[in-house]
Order: structure tokens, then sequence, then C-alpha cells
């Protein structure tokens, strides 16, 4: 595992799954969409999924979404750790702006979103 921290959040690298942490308070909108790509590009030469882990109160831009799918090569699914009814919600509106057929989900714990993570990516366990 590589741990990244940047202006905005706190990335945990892993072979198959990224777990983001976005700071409080942040805006995420475009401007953030290249610093991401870089970092998972980089990283990732592989399907992975992105955990958004909300553990923090932060917005999310929707139009950035299709703007990180264009930009990061193998982004296979995303999932949200929701870790309260506000950021169930938020997760809820920021699965519509997935396309349909991009596997999405949100849960209460991070055990369940990388169980989720492994399943979609077809993975037999823990990496």
């Amino acid at each position: 595992m590589k741990h990244t921290i940047t202006s905005f959040a706190d990335l945990e690298l892993h072979d198959f799954w990224v777990i983001v942490r976005i700071h409080e308070g942040i805006n995420v909108n475009k401007e953030y969409a290249p610093e991401f790509a870089n970092i998972l590009n980089k990283h990732f030469d592989t399907s992975f999924g992105w955990i958004s882990d909300r553990t923090y109160s932060y917005s999310v831009d929707p139009l950035v979404i299709p703007e990180l799918i264009s930009k990061v090569a193998h982004f296979r699914c995303f999932s949200v750790v929701s870790h309260g009814q506000p950021q169930k919600v938020d997760a809820q509106l920021a699965q519509m702006f997935f396309p349909k057929d991009f596997p999405t989900s949100s849960f209460p714990t991070l055990e369940e979103s990388l169980a989720w993570t492994q399943k979609t990516l077809g993975l037999p366990g823990e990496s």
C-alpha cells in the first residue's frame, strides 16, 4: 500500500483499489481532476476501484465525475462508505452522474465496500 497526501485528499493506493478521504470543507471540482488522474494513472496499470471513505464533510461538483472517468484509464467501479444519513444522501446523488453501465454502490462500512469492490473487479480476496 502506498499513501499519498495532497492539499485536498488522502489516498491509500492498493493493488486493485484506492481509498480516498477528501479533506474537510473541500469542493471537489474539475480543477482537481488532473491531479487525481495523474496519481491514479501512475499507480494503476490494471482495472481498479475507487472507494470514497466519506469521513469528512465536503461537496462534489457532479461534472467532475465524467471528467475523471474519461481521464483515468483503468477506473472500473466506484463505492462510497457513508458514515451517516447526510453522506448516504450525497452518495446517492453522486451515483446518478455515473454512466448507467458503470458499477457504483454505497455501504455503511469500509469492509463491505472493499468486499463489493473485490467482487465487482472479479478478485478472489484482499490485495
